[in-house]
């Protein structure tokens, strides 16, 4: 790691420095700016931005809590936080713009990554929970319990998580509720997720194991294997996002090499 968040072209090139900064888990970006946790210390975790064509950062809110992960939409920023103990972790929004924190649910147990649609914010939580609560806030609905993820996705009609493990799984279910749909399992150690163009891609990576990018269509079937790394090669670990039109993600070989990797769809 060299305290950077950097940026190359989706066509290939050299990667450049975009500003130097303390991502603490997930970054996200649209077609402006790129905002990020910075947390230079265990007490400092503050929400940022910078504009994609460099510059100095903005810090939108300081924060003195660890942070699960982070979404955007349109027009404002949403994140995890863990709490200072057991049951104390939140969600919260601010204003790409910046201004005053909104906190739209606490009394958490442990939140993790997040993911946004047009009206509803979903995350996964220590107990295993699958949940959502409405951009307005409100009261918090739990969609699925019994789960082992990190990771969640959306698309129009459904939310997508992986389960960890040995065994582990990639799971949907309707943004109504219901009952959890198994898309894939006997996965070897799922790591990230994305959802595009009615199909889920995911990464398995597991210590000294055979490492793959997978991908399974929304309405079930069989999932294939798109990539595959040999574990004395290396690593697929670390993110994974899609702009519609590839899917992209890092990978690391044995010298602790990063590389960042595409696939067009």
């Amino acid at each position: 790691y060299d305290d950077t968040i950097r940026q190359v072209s989706a066509t290939g090139g050299t990667a450049s420095v975009l500003v130097t900064a303390y991502p603490q888990g997930p970054i996200a970006a649209d077609s402006d700016s790129v905002y990020w946790i910075d947390g230079y210390s265990v007490v400092e975790h503050n929400v940022k931005k910078v504009a994609r064509t460099g510059g100095l950062p903005t810090t939108l809110v300081t924060n003195g809590e660890n942070v699960g992960g982070i979404a955007i939409d349109s027009d404002s920023v949403y994140w995890t936080t863990y709490g200072t103990s057991q049951g104390t972790g939140t969600v919260m929004k601010v204003a790409q713009s910046g201004g005053a924190p909104v906190m739209l649910a606490s009394g958490l147990p442990d939140p993790k990554e997040i993911a946004v649609d047009d009206s509803g914010v979903y995350w996964m939580d220590g107990t295993g929970l699958v949940m959502k609560i409405a951009k307005t806030g409100g009261a918090p609905t739990m969609l699925a319990s019994g789960q082992s993820s990190t990771v969640i996705a959306v698309d129009s009609g459904a939310v997508y998580w992986l389960n960890s493990g040995e065994d582990g799984s990639v799971m949907k279910i309707a943004k109504s509720g219901g009952t959890p749909v198994s898309l894939a399992t006997g996965q070897l150690g799922p790591e990230e997720l994305v959802v595009t163009g009615g199909a889920v891609y995911w990464t398995n990576s597991y210590y000294n194991k055979v490492s793959t990018v997978m991908t399974v269509p929304t309405s079930g079937g069989m999932p294939v294997t798109l990539d595959t790394l040999d574990a004395a090669d290396g690593y697929i670990w670390g993110g994974m996002a899609t702009d519609g039109s590839a899917i992209y993600w890092s990978l690391y070989d044995q010298g602790s090499n990063g590389y960042i990797m595409k696939l067009p769809l």
